[in-house]
């Protein structure tokens, strides 16, 4: 997060930077720079801030959660809610620092944390949105 910059402005940022997917509400104004329409897509987002978060704590390799080792790193992940209200899924596009990006089915994310392709709790924090957006606790505008 930069210097003043709210956390879900900051997700917004971030999925700009990283996929190049923009909602047309925030199209011209993300993070105070103008960004292209041409991979713009309706999204509604809940405004209230991060849902969620949870923690990334990397220790190095012969450690574990027992052990008194220090972690190497440790990350406080805040997960924000966006729907994307587009018809179809749009094109997505690594940029950035990201590696890959991709529209994920649940299955396919409980197969990258088994394989750890991706981080343990993925699917879960999945879940916790769903279930959130179904029962009407995340509200989108």
């Amino acid at each position: 997060i930069e210097t003043g910059e709210t956390t879900l402005d900051a997700a917004k940022r971030e999925l700009m930077e990283e996929t190049g997917l923009v909602s047309d509400l925030d199209a011209c104004t993300i993070g105070g720079s103008e960004v292209e329409k041409s991979n713009s897509w309706v999204l509604k987002w809940h405004e209230n801030g991060p849902f969620a978060c949870s923690d990334s704590i990397h220790r190095p390799k012969e450690s574990s959660v027992e052990s008194v080792s220090s972690p190497i790193f440790h990350y406080v992940i805040s997960q924000c809610f966006a729907e994307v209200i587009s018809g179809a899924l749009p094109n997505i596009t690594a940029s950035d620092d990201a590696m890959d990006a991709k529209w994920w089915s649940a299955e396919e994310v409980h197969e990258a944390e088994v394989t750890g392709v991706v981080t343990n709790g993925v699917l879960k924090v999945l879940n916790r949105s769903e279930s959130l957006y179904l029962s009407g606790l995340l509200h989108c505008k």
